[in-house]
């Protein structure tokens, strides 16, 4: 045996290795353990040959010889599958430690050095199982199908009920070769692999259940190699069955175990939702598979009646709040295999389906592609959304007072993004659910690399106090990382090659020492991206006068009153004159360039005296030719009836001023169809009153529509106006991204912008911070004027 340090002396590793016709990998995987660095730990290796027909056992035998008091060989009489064959080798383990290892694959060359150090470290602390991450090993193929290593190493961190639920939930790897198990636990609970494929399903659950207590351990110490010809690569009855009897068998644990009938009832729960999952990801199996129609639908039919055996309840009676793709797919799936109609159907369907979604998950555009750098936190999205009247939304990444500082790295963010939808596609991330931006559809491969959109809010400096606005944005805190830093790493690591847009927010960006410096850098890197700077305007800035003059940037500024004694019970700000002038000297450069925003807030600046104010000082000011953003107070879940008709009448007092370019956002958007009928009388009345009749869209006068914009404001729009229950659309156009060219959306083909020249139809541009964009683009490409509909769409 080896020399032990004493420290390690009780340590003795058992790595039980089953093979069968793998001579050329297990010599690998062997050399693998036998080369290990630095260990001051005993081992012993047991390889179970289970009927080799090749020159396995010449590779053995040899090995043996190299190092006989390491190698033990257990030759079976019969093939039996790795489960068998594991079970023996565990019969002649002596050590204190269980390491399963498959024979293609490898340890890292200081795994057991790594092992040893972490039980020493917890050897008060009652571990029983030690899980561990793993990457694919070079000669792998087909790696492109797979995420490499684990993606449950925050269940791993849970405590025991809850790391337990999740395994039921099929939100765990079942596989046992990541997991150091001790072997005390083993023969205290005489555990013991069941016969068939996927036995280590019902294992590892076994391990989970009986330990006292799992950590994880987050090193890639298991080396894996992908074979086209590996059993987790095939689907057939023994796959299928083996997946639904270690259920039926986990099942049986559970139900016969001792506790309190809520806990039982939550495991069962649990356990109903991996069968869910079992079934889903044995159809995703099937879809990826080369044969013919007859068999496809014979491995329908089987996981159909394993289903009616194992299930005493219809699952699908009551629909969560949140559907998983997995619960998506095996509840079609039931629902067509329950239906009376021909075998040819039912497959037809279900592989139709199948195929629509299987590469398809919950995400939104934000959390693919966007980052909000905040002075303690990077989050990944600004949304706004109401459930049961509580408001959600501004998701999270990364938090100085939760993660460490060394997190905020590019590498840090994109992780942060793959976990957050990681867990929402496994139902565990509540803080986006009932959000109307979250998507299932088949995302771009590289989504999780591409910051299409950036915004830079990480200082709390402001020269006004707005009533709306988050205390977060006062105080005058600085960020408490390194943003330019990281800024410059997300340059050289080509992350913001793609971007598209940045937003410059936070408190007022003028009054922050590195606005300059960070707006040259950015401008000067990528002169195509749009730049979008939130400024109150109080403060003039020659840097931001040059930058409207050649197109580089856009500036953005609230006003929200027509009166000044009303701009500062808002604003908390007697310059409301002084800003008027500052965004006339910019106006006069480029109106597209410099949007006005009105938010409207209950009970102070929705009256009609304030809003016909606010278009008096837009004419006074020579403003008509900007941009004109109508927006409301995100704090409130639902549009007042008042301030709705205010909304609708501002519009119209800006179109007969003459205002170039007036678009309601997202805020006003989602909430302004609320109750609209009860209001609709009094709003044509008011119209006609200023002679305003024709503000609305006639969607009496149009047949059929173009859409410009394949996006969110799309969807809304078509799924929520009064106008599109009358109006057909004929197609979306899209110039945003040339790889949506020739797809469809919502069913209707996305063409590209020369599509406009060849017809005569109205357009509807549906969009909001890329509203003026379009319009100048519809403007380069010399359509009528007339074909764009410019009346409010309700």
């Amino acid at each position: 045996m080896l020399e032990k340090n004493s420290q390690y002396n009780s340590i003795l590793f058992s790595i039980i290795i089953p093979t069968f016709n793998s001579a050329y990998f297990v010599e690998k995987c062997i050399m693998s353990i036998l080369n290990q660095k630095n260990y001051s730990c005993t081992f012993e290796v047991i390889v179970v040959d289970d009927c080799s027909a090749d020159n396995t056992m010449e590779v053995l035998n040899n090995l043996c010889l190299l190092k006989p008091e390491l190698i033990k060989i257990i030759n079976l009489e019969k093939n039996s599958g790795p489960g068998i064959a594991r079970n023996a080798g565990l019969e002649l383990a002596v050590g204190n430690w269980i390491l399963f290892l498959d024979s293609d694959d490898s340890l890292a060359d200081n795994a057991l050095e790594v092992f040893t150090g972490c039980i020493c470290d917890y050897r008060y602390q009652g571990i029983d199982s030690i899980g561990f991450n793993w990457k694919f090993c070079s000669s792998s193929v087909g790696v492109e199908r797979f995420i490499e290593g684990r993606n449950d190493t925050l269940s791993l961190a849970k405590k025991r009920n809850g790391l337990i639920e999740d395994y039921l939930s099929l939100k765990m790897d079942g596989s046992v070769i990541y997991t150091l198990v001790r072997n005390r636990l083993i023969q205290d609970n005489k555990l013991c692999f069941r016969r068939g494929f996927h036995e280590d399903v019902d294992f590892i659950f076994k391990v989970y259940w009986y330990s006292r207590k799992t950590i994880y351990l987050d090193c890639k110490l298991y080396f894996k190699n992908n074979r086209v010809n590996s059993i987790i690569n095939q689907c057939t009855y023994r796959h299928i069955d083996g997946f639904f009897n270690a259920y039926n068998e986990i099942f049986s644990i559970i139900n016969n175990s001792k506790m309190d009938n809520s806990s039982k009832n939550s495991y069962l729960k649990a356990w109903h939702n991996g069968l869910i999952g079992v079934v889903a990801t044995r159809l995703r199996e099937i879809s990826l598979l080369n044969i013919s129609y007859n068999d496809t639908f014979k491995l329908y039919k089987r996981i159909f009646d394993r289903w009616l055996e194992i299930s005493n309840e219809d699952l699908f009676v009551k629909s969560p709040i949140f559907k998983t793709k997995y619960y998506l797919l095996a509840e079609t799936f039931f629902n067509i295999m329950s239906n009376d109609i021909d075998e040819l159907v039912k497959n037809n369907r279900i592989s139709d389906f199948i195929n629509d979604n299987i590469r398809k998950s919950w995400g939104c555009k934000d959390l693919l592609s966007s980052a909000f750098l905040a002075p303690r936190e990077i989050r990944t999205c600004c949304k706004r959304f109401f459930v049961e009247g509580k408001m959600k939304g501004d998701v999270r990444l990364l938090s100085l007072d939760n993660d460490g500082i060394e997190f905020f790295t590019s590498e840090g963010i994109f992780n942060a993004k793959k976990k957050i939808l990681s867990k929402i596609n496994k139902g565990e991330h509540h803080e986006c659910y009932g959000c109307p931006f979250l998507e299932f559809k088949a995302w771009e491969d590289n989504g999780y690399f591409d910051l299409k959109y950036i915004s830079f809010e990480y200082h709390t400096i402001c020269n006004m106090r707005c009533v709306y606005c988050s205390d977060k944005y006062y105080g005058g805190e600085k960020p408490g990382y390194n943003v330019k830093a990281l800024v410059l790493e997300l340059i050289n690591n080509k992350s913001l090659d793609n971007c598209e847009s940045i937003v410059w927010g936070g408190g007022e960006p003028l009054l922050s020492d590195s606005f300059i410096d960070l707006l040259s850098l950015t401008v000067s890197k990528f002169p195509n991206i749009e730049n979008r700077i939130l400024t109150n305007c109080i403060q003039y800035s020659d840097v931001l006068y040059s930058y409207i003059n050649t197109s580089r940037i856009n500036i953005v500024t609230s006003i929200d009153a027509g009166m000044p004694e009303t701009f500062y019970k808002i604003r908390k700000s007697n310059k409301l004159y002084n800003i008027l002038e500052h965004l006339k000297r910019y106006s006069l450069l480029n109106p597209s360039k410099v949007t006005i925003k009105y938010i409207f807030l209950d009970d102070l600046n929705s009256g009609m005296n304030e809003i016909i104010e606010f278009t008096k000082l837009i004419k006074q000011y020579n403003l008509e030719n900007c941009n004109f953003q109508i927006s409301y107070d995100f704090r409130d879940e639902h549009v007042c009836l008042d301030v709705m008709k205010s909304v609708i009448i501002l519009y119209a007092l800006l179109i007969k001023a003459g205002c170039r370019l007036i678009f309601l956002d997202d805020l006003v958007r989602a909430r302004l169809m609320w109750k609209f009928t009860e209001i609709e009388v009094e709003v044509y009345a008011k119209l006609a009153e200023i002679d305003a009749v024709d503000t609305f869209a006639d969607r009496k006068k149009q047949n059929e529509v173009i859409i410009w914009g394949a996006g969110w404001q799309a969807k809304q729009l078509l799924e929520k106006s009064f106008f599109f229950k009358d109006v057909k659309v004929k197609c979306f156009v899209d110039d945003s991204d040339p790889r949506k060219i020739g797809t469809k959306y919502l069913g209707y083909s996305i063409m590209n912008t020369d599509y406009l020249k060849n017809n005569k139809l109205p357009i509807v541009i549906a969009a909001v911070q890329g509203y003026s964009k379009i319009y100048d683009s519809f403007v380069r490409l010399g359509i009528n004027e007339n074909r764009l509909i410019k009346g409010l769409i309700i």
